[in-house]
């Protein structure tokens, strides 16, 4: 299993070249978010009516004041960024929310990432369950929530306005019990693949 220990600067190293810090020290962390969302392959999947760039970043203040959040870094540079909102404390339920960078989407720092997410949910806060939510159609999100073992749990009719027309919100998600029959699994293979692998002693 991996080891999610904090460095001296606080950062979490997900392997050599990719880590997540604790967001918000510095003006870049905030400017990486604004110039991710205005990134044309994200802004068309994200924005809807009633939703500009201006509210969501309102909306991602309110997030960050009231739960928990970290800003990637893949080759030295900002490549990412996630939010747990908390939901509710009783049981304890988060939200995700954020992005990595799109040019990215081929290399493992989504799935990384995701790891030690729900790492800190699941196994630091004692989290029930992870949430994750889906308002305009966008494809980039459900890669993310399928790398963080994420399923859809169901639809909400009629929630979201797109150009005058009305669609569902989807709901994604992951409980503390399935992340544990995951790793679980992992642990058992893993270990399966060592005995193989393994030298023996004469």
């Amino acid at each position: 299993m991996t080891s999610y220990t904090a460095d001296y600067a606080g950062r979490i190293w997900l392997d050599k070249d990719t880590f997540l810090a604790p967001f918000g020290h510095f003006d870049a962390d905030y400017k990486f978010v604004i110039n991710f969302l205005r990134d044309e392959r994200v802004s068309k999947q994200t924005y809807h009516d009633g939703m500009d760039e201006a509210q969501l970043l309102q909306q991602y203040a309110e997030y960050m004041k009231n739960g928990f959040s970290w800003i990637g870094f893949h080759d030295g540079k900002r490549a990412g960024f996630f939010v747990l909102q908390v939901i509710s404390m009783k049981p304890i339920i988060f939200a995700i929310h954020g992005g990595i960078d799109p040019n990215l989407r081929r290399t493992k720092m989504a799935q990384k990432a995701c790891g030690f997410i729900k790492h800190f949910a699941f196994d630091q806060k004692m989290a029930t369950k992870i949430e994750g939510y889906i308002a305009a159609p966008n494809r980039l999100i459900v890669r993310f929530f399928d790398k963080c073992g994420m399923k859809k749990e169901c639809e909400v009719k009629d929630r979201i306005s797109i150009d005058g027309s009305l669609y569902p919100l989807q709901i994604y998600s992951i409980t503390h019990d399935e992340y544990k029959v995951t790793n679980t699994k992992k642990t058992k293979k893993s270990k399966k693949k060592k005995k193989r692998g393994s030298v023996p002693i004469l």
